[in-house]
């Protein structure tokens, strides 16, 4: 079956009851797949899921009797598709709500929010109560930073003493393997970061507060799948250092390198719909891991964690 390119598929797979009734969400993904059987733009394919979904949750019976998890499962897969050719944002994002919106004037600041937050802060959506960084006028009268207190993995959880002896990164055959891919990354003349080492420093700041990133580890072929209520946050990392970048709820991927400014393209200044086919050409990244981040976001470190 397929969908987006035979105009009124959709509406003829809706099963009819006697009285042929069906609810203002039921009509809101028939207008929505209209527009997108009509014009596979980004918007319209971006509005399909969220209606989709939203007349799944809103009536359940309604779905259930008039198109079924299995018809369900196939849009979404073939929007995926859709989206993935037409290099559109992934994955789907079903509940703009539980994203953060794209807003870099909130970062650039070019003061105290963007001189003391950096990818993590931004991809766990951390802007205040952070350090500012020091700056001091070099010998060509530039103001250069010579003092960056921005967040890290770990610090949260060494604050609180919190060495992490145990969980999903934490047994003694995994620490072993952190270590000697540290060791291998110093041999290399690097700094010795690697992806399970990073995971496992979050995993300390995720034990010294109440909401957690939930690592979404994929196998292979598997795409990451949006859940209400969370959004999602990449892991990339290389011997000599690791980056984030989060999903907004326009469904691309922006970050924040260091103190530098918020953006939305990668390094071959292209939008990222991607992190793990993102053009990173100044650090050889290597896509690790993505992560589930509470709506909101969490708490990385403040001043009063110091």
């Amino acid at each position: 079956m397929t969908w987006l390119d035979r105009p009124g598929a959709f509406e003829s797979q809706i099963n009819r009851n006697a009285l042929h009734f069906r609810s203002a969400r039921l009509d809101a993904v028939v207008a929505a797949m209209k527009e997108a059987e009509r014009d596979a733009s980004d918007a319209n394919l971006w509005e399909v899921a969220p209606a989709l979904y939203k007349w799944r949750e809103s009536d359940p019976n309604e779905f259930s009797a008039r198109f079924g998890e299995q018809r369900y499962n196939e849009l979404m897969k073939e929007l995926l598709e859709a989206r993935r050719k037409k290099k559109f944002g992934i994955p789907l994002v079903i509940d703009p709500g539980s994203h953060p919106g794209y807003e870099p004037g909130l970062w650039n600041d070019g003061g105290m929010v963007q001189t003391s937050t950096n990818c993590y802060a931004y991809a766990c959506n951390d802007r205040e109560g952070h350090r500012p960084a020091v700056f001091e006028l070099d010998a060509f009268d530039r103001f250069v930073p010579t003092e960056i207190h921005t967040p890290q993995p770990g610090h949260l959880g060494a604050h609180f003493g919190l060495t992490g002896t145990s969980g999903p990164t934490g047994t003694a055959q995994q620490r072993r393997r952190i270590e000697r891919g540290v060791q291998a990354s110093l041999a290399r003349g690097e700094a010795g970061f690697t992806g399970p080492g990073v995971r496992y420093q979050v995993l300390q700041d995720d034990r010294a507060r109440r909401a957690k990133l939930a690592p979404f580890l994929l196998g292979k072929g598997e795409d990451p799948v949006n859940v209400p209520g969370y959004y999602l946050i990449a892991l990339v990392v290389c011997g000599e250092d690791y980056h984030w970048l989060r999903q907004d709820d326009n469904s691309y991927w922006s970050h924040k390198p260091g103190i530098s400014k918020v953006k939305d393209v990668d390094d071959a200044n292209k939008f990222i719909w991607d992190p793990r086919h993102a053009t990173y050409r100044n650090i050889p990244y290597r896509f690790e891991c993505f992560y589930q981040v509470p709506k909101g976001g969490v708490k990385t470190w403040s001043l009063g964690d110091l």
